[in-house]
């Protein structure tokens, strides 16, 4: 039985895995993919009713002709793939993360819905967290923070990190109107994010948390100079208690500067690894998820075929090569980071012809704000960690699909469109 709140949205069963979806994404990774393929048979099923064009968004556009080259790139490098092994299973976290931002931006939710997804994605993300700092307290072997499905601390962190863009987009967007328990809700949310990062002891999510909250202090210090004071006081508060508490990033730093690589340090052997493999397939690569399945002595072939000295202590293998973009060198070559460039740049470019102004609606500044987060966090944290994929993917593509199909609403409100 459905709660009468969710019987007043538009496709009431649909919304409810929606949500449940989001519920699950940083939580359990079966229950997650079940139910983004029950949303994406009910969400067409409810769009066959009556006028398809009409009730799927309207005239096909640039995003969806993106959206359906980013997918095809996957199957174009499987079928040239430099290594045989996973690159077909690969292809399927691609459709799952960019399927979810290509029904959301058809969707043609109202901004009920899209407070609701903002909410969810709140409350989804403080109970990961909660658990996660929980599991702290027993016996472990892992070092800081994890996420239960999100996994490795450095990746829990950036998807944290995400959430904190989205949920200090509609906490300050809406404040006038939320209730006193709203707000606290929200602060609290806030306050247990920042407790996990400072656990973390992730230098990246850190650093680039206190961008967002910079970006967010800027953006509103043209509606509110009090929003302004807080986010200081709160940057202020946040870089306090790193200093003071962060041990885990202090020893980092001490081991970085230690290490004959200082600025790289472990990424070192791994980067130049991800090069070798992309010199010797610069145009598909290795294949998605393939990258753990360079041996030793393929490098050194590929090395020495290039007239070069393979050093092995210059080169050395993982899951993937701790950057998006040496990663996606690595496993799609040249032509799917072009797809990927492509993407983020598009993704820029909406946000910046669409910049909030003074006179915009709350929702246009939420949703603004959460896909602009999502892209810092996949643009500056990918230099260095691998965003863009599995859970990181899906909240990612998440918040944009929100901000590219809200575009119909802001237009019908007279704020900017463009997407």
């Amino acid at each position: 039985m459905l709660s009468p709140h969710l019987r007043s949205f538009r496709h009431p069963a649909e919304f409810a895995l929606l949500l449940a979806v989001i519920f699950f994404i940083p939580l359990f990774e079966v229950p997650k993919n079940l139910l983004l393929v029950a949303y994406a048979v009910v969400w067409i099923a409810n769009r066959r009713r009556g006028d398809w064009k009409a009730n799927c968004g309207g005239r096909w556009d640039a995003w969806d002709t993106l959206f359906l080259v980013w997918i095809a790139s996957g199957y174009v490098v499987a079928m040239f793939a430099g290594l045989h092994r996973n690159e077909w299973h690969g292809i399927g976290d691609l459709w799952r993360y960019i399927a979810l931002g290509w029904l959301l931006k058809r969707s043609g939710y109202g901004e009920r819905e899209w407070r609701a997804i903002y909410a969810g994605v709140a409350v989804s993300t403080l109970v990961a967290t909660l658990w996660g700092l929980a599991a702290l307290t027993v016996p472990h072997k892992y070092a800081g923070i994890e996420l239960h499905s999100v996994g490795h601390v450095n990746h829990s962190a950036a998807y944290i990190v995400i959430s904190i863009g989205a949920v200090l987009s509609g906490l300050v967007a809406y404040w006038p109107r939320l209730s006193p328990v709203a707000r606290f809700a929200g602060l609290f949310t806030l306050f247990v994010f920042a407790v996990a990062l400072v656990v973390a002891g992730s230098r990246a999510a850190t650093l680039v948390s206190l961008i967002i909250i910079v970006l967010m202090g800027a953006l509103w210090s043209r509606r509110s100079k009090a929003v302004l004071l807080a986010m200081a006081l709160a940057l202020a508060a946040f870089t306090m208690s790193i200093q003071t508490f962060d041990k885990d990033m202090q020893r980092k730093n001490e081991l970085a500067r230690a290490s004959p690589n200082p600025m790289l340090n472990e990424r070192y052997p791994l980067w130049h690894q991800a090069l070798a493999a992309w010199r010797e397939h610069p145009w598909f690569g290795v294949g998605i998820d393939n990258f753990d399945e360079i041996d030793a002595a393929s490098v050194k072939r590929w090395v020495e075929r290039r007239g070069d000295v393979y050093d092995p202590a210059v080169y050395a293998g993982s899951s993937h090569a701790h950057s998006l973009y040496l990663t996606t060198l690595a496993e799609r070559g040249s032509i799917g980071m072009a797809v990927l460039l492509a993407v983020l740049l598009s993704w820029g470019f909406s946000l910046l012809r669409a910049w909030p102004r003074q006179t915009d609606p709350p929702l246009h500044w939420m949703l603004w704000g959460g896909a602009a987060s999502a892209l810092v966090v996949a643009v500056a944290i990918g230099v260095v960690n691998t965003t863009l994929h599995h859970e990181h993917g899906l909240l990612s593509l998440l918040l944009l699909g929100a901000w590219l199909g809200s575009r119909p609403l802001r237009a019908a409100h007279g704020t900017p469109a463009a997407a």
